[in-house]
């Protein structure tokens, strides 16, 4: 799959989650970004486990890029899209 970025500031950033599974521990951190431009869109994104570390490093108002990979699910007839991060750059 080809790299996927957007740059944007971060308007919010959500508390940390955790949990066990069957293959261990867990952490997810979601975080809002607002795009840049003349209409700019507000967009979630979640962190797993190590990258969670660098989602509570960001500060509120602060413009980064954000490199992602989309995964889409179906349940009960619904779909629903995931934007997981890979990687966060502080512009």
């Amino acid at each position: 799959m080809s790299e996927i970025k957007l740059k944007g500031k971060v308007i919010k950033i959500l508390p940390i989650e955790s949990g066990e599974s069957s293959k261990g521990s867990w952490s997810k951190q979601g975080m809002i970004v607002e795009t840049i431009g003349e209409y700019p869109k507000q967009i979630y994104y979640e962190g797993w486990n190590a990258i969670c570390d660098t989602i509570s490093g960001l500060t509120i108002g602060q413009n980064v890029t954000v490199y992602f990979n989309p995964a889409s699910r179906e349940y009960k007839d619904r779909w629903y899209t995931d934007l997981k991060v890979w990687k966060i750059e502080k512009n």
